[in-house]
Protein backbone atom coordinates (compact mmCIF):
# COMPACT_ATOMS: atom_id res chain seq x y z
CA UNK A 1 0.00 0.00 0.00
CA UNK A 2 0.91 3.33 -0.53
CA UNK A 3 -0.03 6.21 1.26
CA UNK A 4 0.52 9.73 0.66
CA UNK A 5 -0.27 12.36 3.33
CA UNK A 6 -0.79 16.41 2.16
CA UNK A 7 -1.30 19.55 4.39
CA UNK A 8 -4.01 21.37 2.19
CA UNK A 9 -4.47 24.15 3.81
CA UNK A 10 -3.36 26.52 6.65
CA UNK A 11 -5.68 29.10 7.89
CA UNK A 12 -5.57 31.39 11.02
CA UNK A 13 -8.53 30.82 13.55
CA UNK A 14 -9.10 33.31 16.83
CA UNK A 15 -7.47 30.38 18.49
CA UNK A 16 -4.77 28.97 16.54
CA UNK A 17 -3.84 28.17 13.12
CA UNK A 18 -5.90 24.99 11.41
CA UNK A 19 -3.77 22.52 9.88
CA UNK A 20 -6.00 20.80 7.12
CA UNK A 21 -4.65 17.67 6.29
CA UNK A 22 -5.04 15.05 3.29
CA UNK A 23 -4.56 11.62 3.64
CA UNK A 24 -4.86 8.61 0.99
CA UNK A 25 -3.82 5.32 0.44
CA UNK A 26 -3.48 3.52 -2.79
CA UNK A 27 -3.17 -0.02 -4.03
CA UNK A 28 -1.47 -0.34 -7.19
CA UNK A 29 -2.99 2.76 -8.96
CA UNK A 30 -6.62 2.15 -7.45
CA UNK A 31 -7.83 4.87 -4.40
CA UNK A 32 -8.98 2.46 -1.40
CA UNK A 33 -8.75 4.65 1.62
CA UNK A 34 -9.04 8.29 2.18
CA UNK A 35 -9.49 11.11 5.04
CA UNK A 36 -9.48 14.32 5.55
CA UNK A 37 -7.97 15.49 9.65
CA UNK A 38 -8.28 18.88 10.99
CA UNK A 39 -5.87 20.41 13.75
CA UNK A 40 -5.73 23.77 15.79
CA UNK A 41 -2.14 23.99 16.07
CA UNK A 42 -1.74 26.82 19.11
CA UNK A 43 1.45 28.85 19.51
CA UNK A 44 4.02 27.41 21.85
CA UNK A 45 4.85 29.64 24.85
CA UNK A 46 8.01 28.64 26.34
CA UNK A 47 8.17 28.48 30.02
CA UNK A 48 10.74 28.07 32.41
CA UNK A 49 8.04 26.82 35.10
CA UNK A 50 6.08 23.55 35.12
CA UNK A 51 3.80 24.14 37.40
CA UNK A 52 3.13 28.16 35.90
CA UNK A 53 -0.57 26.63 34.47
CA UNK A 54 -1.52 25.61 38.35
CA UNK A 55 -4.50 27.45 39.11
CA UNK A 56 -2.57 30.48 41.08
CA UNK A 57 -3.22 31.10 44.74
CA UNK A 58 -5.23 27.50 45.31
CA UNK A 59 -4.88 25.30 47.69
CA UNK A 60 -4.27 21.72 46.53
CA UNK A 61 -7.26 19.44 47.99
CA UNK A 62 -6.06 16.15 46.31
CA UNK A 63 -4.81 13.82 43.99
CA UNK A 64 -5.89 10.78 42.37
CA UNK A 65 -4.08 8.32 39.93
CA UNK A 66 -5.65 6.95 36.82
CA UNK A 67 -3.93 4.06 34.86
CA UNK A 68 -4.75 4.42 31.26
CA UNK A 69 -4.55 0.71 29.33
CA UNK A 70 -3.25 -0.03 26.11
CA UNK A 71 -6.29 -0.73 23.55
CA UNK A 72 -8.30 1.48 25.39
CA UNK A 73 -8.11 3.85 22.55
CA UNK A 74 -9.42 0.92 20.11
CA UNK A 75 -12.55 0.04 22.66
CA UNK A 76 -13.16 3.75 22.90
CA UNK A 77 -13.05 4.38 19.06
CA UNK A 78 -15.44 1.58 18.75
CA UNK A 79 -17.62 3.26 21.27
CA UNK A 80 -17.50 6.93 19.77
CA UNK A 81 -17.31 6.13 16.07
CA UNK A 82 -14.07 7.85 15.92
CA UNK A 83 -11.76 5.95 14.13
CA UNK A 84 -9.12 8.92 13.41
CA UNK A 85 -5.73 6.92 12.49
CA UNK A 86 -3.54 8.64 15.28
CA UNK A 87 -5.86 6.42 18.09
CA UNK A 88 -5.97 3.62 16.16
CA UNK A 89 -3.29 3.00 13.19
CA UNK A 90 0.50 3.18 14.65
CA UNK A 91 1.52 3.17 11.47
CA UNK A 92 -0.23 6.86 10.14
CA UNK A 93 -0.21 7.92 13.89
CA UNK A 94 4.11 7.53 13.70
CA UNK A 95 3.67 9.03 10.47
CA UNK A 96 1.50 12.20 11.78
CA UNK A 97 4.73 12.70 14.11
CA UNK A 98 3.49 10.57 17.23
CA UNK A 99 5.81 8.16 18.89
CA UNK A 100 2.74 5.47 18.79
CA UNK A 101 -1.17 5.56 18.31
CA UNK A 102 -2.74 8.26 21.53
CA UNK A 103 -6.05 8.30 23.80
CA UNK A 104 -8.65 10.29 22.40
CA UNK A 105 -9.19 13.23 24.64
CA UNK A 106 -12.59 12.54 25.51
CA UNK A 107 -12.09 9.52 27.03
CA UNK A 108 -9.45 11.35 29.07
CA UNK A 109 -11.37 14.09 30.01
CA UNK A 110 -14.11 11.34 30.61
CA UNK A 111 -11.79 9.05 32.86
CA UNK A 112 -11.02 12.30 34.77
CA UNK A 113 -14.76 13.25 35.37
CA UNK A 114 -15.06 9.57 36.61
CA UNK A 115 -12.40 9.83 38.88
CA UNK A 116 -13.87 13.32 40.08
CA UNK A 117 -17.42 12.15 40.62
CA UNK A 118 -15.93 8.95 42.78
CA UNK A 119 -14.14 10.70 45.17
CA UNK A 120 -16.10 14.22 45.49
CA UNK A 121 -19.42 12.74 44.50
CA UNK A 122 -19.32 9.36 45.77
CA UNK A 123 -20.75 7.93 42.52
CA UNK A 124 -24.19 10.56 42.62
CA UNK A 125 -24.12 11.56 39.08
CA UNK A 126 -27.30 12.88 39.66
CA UNK A 127 -25.11 15.99 41.39
CA UNK A 128 -22.99 16.60 38.40
CA UNK A 129 -23.85 19.68 37.01
CA UNK A 130 -20.84 20.55 34.60
CA UNK A 131 -17.05 19.87 33.27
CA UNK A 132 -14.95 21.91 31.52
CA UNK A 133 -11.05 22.90 30.64
CA UNK A 134 -8.84 22.81 27.75
CA UNK A 135 -6.77 19.60 26.44
CA UNK A 136 -2.74 19.77 26.44
CA UNK A 137 -0.34 17.18 25.58
CA UNK A 138 -1.50 13.85 24.14
CA UNK A 139 -1.87 10.58 26.71
CA UNK A 140 -0.40 7.62 25.43
CA UNK A 141 -2.44 4.51 26.17
CA UNK A 142 -0.64 2.97 29.30
CA UNK A 143 0.14 6.30 30.66
CA UNK A 144 -0.86 6.69 34.57
CA UNK A 145 -2.44 10.06 34.84
CA UNK A 146 -2.56 12.23 38.20
CA UNK A 147 -5.46 13.91 38.76
CA UNK A 148 -4.73 17.32 41.22
CA UNK A 149 -8.07 18.70 42.43
CA UNK A 150 -8.00 22.44 43.80
CA UNK A 151 -9.72 24.40 45.76
CA UNK A 152 -12.02 27.16 44.03
CA UNK A 153 -13.30 30.57 45.66
CA UNK A 154 -17.02 29.66 43.89
CA UNK A 155 -18.70 26.96 45.80
CA UNK A 156 -19.49 23.44 44.94
CA UNK A 157 -16.76 23.78 42.24
CA UNK A 158 -13.51 22.20 42.19
CA UNK A 159 -10.53 22.96 39.84
CA UNK A 160 -8.54 20.28 38.66
CA UNK A 161 -6.28 19.37 36.29
CA UNK A 162 -4.86 15.97 34.53
CA UNK A 163 -0.34 15.86 34.15
CA UNK A 164 1.27 12.46 32.82
CA UNK A 165 4.39 10.77 34.16
CA UNK A 166 6.46 13.76 33.10
CA UNK A 167 4.45 16.42 34.83
CA UNK A 168 3.16 17.59 31.75
CA UNK A 169 -0.83 18.74 32.02
CA UNK A 170 -2.82 16.67 29.40
CA UNK A 171 -5.92 18.36 30.92
CA UNK A 172 -5.69 22.07 31.99
CA UNK A 173 -7.71 24.70 33.52
CA UNK A 174 -10.08 21.97 34.76
CA UNK A 175 -13.81 22.68 36.00
CA UNK A 176 -15.81 20.04 37.82
CA UNK A 177 -19.01 21.64 39.05
CA UNK A 178 -21.84 19.85 41.33
CA UNK A 179 -25.11 20.54 43.16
Amino acid sequence: MKIIIQITDISDTPVGELLEVRERGFLGDKLVIEGLTGMIVRSKQKSTNKQSDTPDQMMELFRLLIQTTDGQQLMFAEASGDYNFIHTNMLLARLAGLPRTIMHDACVMAMGCNALVTHVLKNDTSRLTGISGRFGKPTLPGDQLVLIGYESHEPNEILFELRNKSDQLVFKKGNFSYK
